[in-house]
């Protein structure tokens, strides 16, 4: 069987972001306190044509050999697809954080801190998406922004994404020129739109039409 490699294509892809972050910090005493917050909109978009360049099967159904078929000209199936699909989602991703560092003694800080994460689910522009509804291992139906519980997205949100964080530094009196550090926290990773994308595609992918050569004589395509 002789085919193109790569059947998708071509394709347009685009991933943009405009981002606003700002913060405050003011000295009390002994703590530095920090606040802020941060905005990322995102968009990822992407136009690609199905299958463009078709699929041309050459089996040596009809001299025994595929290459010979292929060389001849006598084609088995042929599969072409030109439609494309467009992908064009957003998403405004949000931040906020609250930092105290303290200093205990001129020998020991604490550092205490809480972010806040928020990524809402990616939203196509046309609300062009599908999901499928399942109960245990059935399809039950179609989702669509139309007819989910979650929206537009067809996602749950996410929204317990609470990180702490601590720090400490201290210089023991038995070794002043050696500084102890020691941190934890908790980070939450972004959502790539992947999963979003695929719903898109899958609710504007088209099938395309084959063409089917005679499986006995002379080809007739």
């Amino acid at each position: 069987v002789f085919d193109l490699q790569n059947q998708i294509g071509p394709r347009d892809r685009g991933y943009d972001v405009w981002q606003i972050t700002d913060g405050l910090s003011w000295q009390r005493g002994r703590h530095l306190l920090k606040i802020g917050a941060e905005f990322n909109k995102r968009y990822y978009s992407k136009e690609q044509a199905r299958d463009p360049r078709g699929l041309y099967r050459f089996d040596g159904i009809y001299t025994g050999s595929g290459l010979a078929d292929f060389l001849l000209g006598y084609i088995t199936r042929a599969d072409i697809n030109p439609v494309p699909t467009v992908i064009d989602m957003s998403s405004l991703w949000q931040a906020y954080y609250f930092n105290d560092e303290w200093k205990v003694a001129p020998s020991l800080t604490l550092t205490l801190g809480l972010r806040y994460d928020y990524f809402p689910r990616w939203q196509q522009f046309d609300d062009r998406i599908v999901n499928i509804g399942q109960n245990g291992y059935y399809i039950t139906d179609f989702i669509t922004p139309q007819n989910s519980p979650y929206g537009r997205s067809l996602l749950a949100q996410d929204k317990n994404n609470l990180a702490p964080r601590f720090g400490i530094a201290w210089r023991p009196g038995f070794a002043r020129e050696t500084v102890i550090r020691a941190g934890y926290g908790i980070y939450f990773q972004q959502e790539h739109p992947n999963a979003n994308a695929t719903m898109v595609e899958g609710a504007q992918a088209t099938a395309g039409a084959p063409v089917v050569g005679t499986q006995s004589g002379p080809p007739d395509i």
